[in-house]
């Protein structure tokens, strides 16, 4: 399984680099 294929994986990264700024 990998986590890069995960709709939400992309998503949270985004909304992690999103809040980190």
């Amino acid at each position: 399984e990998s986590l890069y294929e995960d709709e939400g994986f992309e998503r949270r990264q985004l909304a992690a680099l999103v809040a980190s700024k």
